[in-house]
């Protein structure tokens, strides 16, 4: 588990010499709303971090409206998960944002990364998660790439929690202080976050369920959880009809499974698989689309996942 320490020494001199640092605050620009979330509950009492995308769209297809790129290249500190999630952006923040320091998620020491996995088989359970559960920090196959979803599972969060809040003590010494007490407020209450997740998801009944995407491993690993399939070949691919007479197959096969879609794509995709069958479907929203942008985000979009997990059983 991540050994937590705030404030490195070296972060704390750097930040207390630096001649760059910022008068009252950097100007934050993040990606997606979880990780403006994180950034936002440790800047409460300082500032406010700009959001480039909001969670009505998939990040997987973002790109920059011209507003998004003026805020980049006003940037101090851009905040994201990495060009696996936005592959649209990556370019966008080196061009743009190049006086900024760039901080990218999921590549951070400690965090917990698993490879993507190889398409799941509707109606069979897949193999990978066997012999190393238990070792958190798993290398990422050159193969399948990294699974770039890594702010569902609360483990991080935390890891990211103490990192973001050294990169602003860095970066505005004069609020140091602040940074680091609601780091450790953010860390109690994530910690927190997770038991209590932990509690909503405890049955001994088994949960059977297909998702649009495979986007939930982090989730799935953290609490024990597996998917019997995937509606979609990838992310940037739109089922075949082909696809679509399979999975539609094997969910009338499995009976009252329950079928997780997104607000993110198309519902009529998943209401072609379930129609006439016994399966239940259900919304399940991983970037908080329907929710207010802010500190409170991320622990409401965490609920609610697990909410949905939860209760379509």
């Amino acid at each position: 588990m991540f050994s937590i320490r705030f404030f490195s020494a070296a972060a704390l001199c750097v930040a207390l010499t630096s001649t760059g640092a910022f008068a009252h605050h950097p100007v934050v620009i993040t990606d997606i709303p979880p990780v403006q979330s994180l950034v936002a509950r440790l800047m409460q009492g300082v500032g406010v971090p700009g959001l480039l995308m909001d969670g009505t769209v998939s990040s997987h297809d973002f790109s920059l409206r011209p507003s998004q790129a003026r805020a980049l290249t006003e940037a101090d500190l851009v905040i994201w998960m990495g060009p696996e999630l936005t592959p649209g952006l990556a370019k966008a923040v080196t061009v743009l944002a190049e006086d900024a320091e760039i901080l990218e998620l999921m590549a951070l020491d400690g965090v917990v990364t698993y490879p993507n996995r190889d398409t799941i088989s509707a109606g069979a359970a897949h193999d990978h998660q066997a012999a190393d559960d238990d070792h958190h920090e798993r290398a990422v196959s050159a193969h399948h790439g990294l699974d770039p979803h890594g702010w569902l599972d609360v483990e991080n969060a935390i890891v990211w929690t103490v990192r973001i809040a050294d990169h602003l003590a860095m970066a505005n010494p004069g609020h140091a202080a602040l940074y680091q007490a609601n780091a450790e407020a953010g860390v109690r209450e994530l910690e927190a976050l997770r038991s209590e997740i932990s509690g909503m998801l405890r049955s001994e009944t088994p949960l059977e369920f297909v998702v649009f995407h495979d986007a939930y491993q982090y989730f799935e690993r953290a609490h024990g959880l597996e998917p019997l399939g995937t509606i979609s070949l990838s992310h940037a691919q739109a089922p075949s009809a082909a696809r679509l007479d399979e999975i539609r197959d094997r969910v009338a096969a499995l009976g009252e499974v329950c079928v997780f879609s997104e607000p993110q794509f198309d519902s009529r995709i998943v209401a072609s698989v379930t129609e006439n069958t016994p399966a239940i479907t259900a919304m399940i929203d991983p970037l908080g689309a329907s929710l207010e942008v802010g500190p409170d985000l991320y622990p409401a979009l965490m609920r609610g996942i697990a909410d949905r997990f939860a209760t379509c059983r």
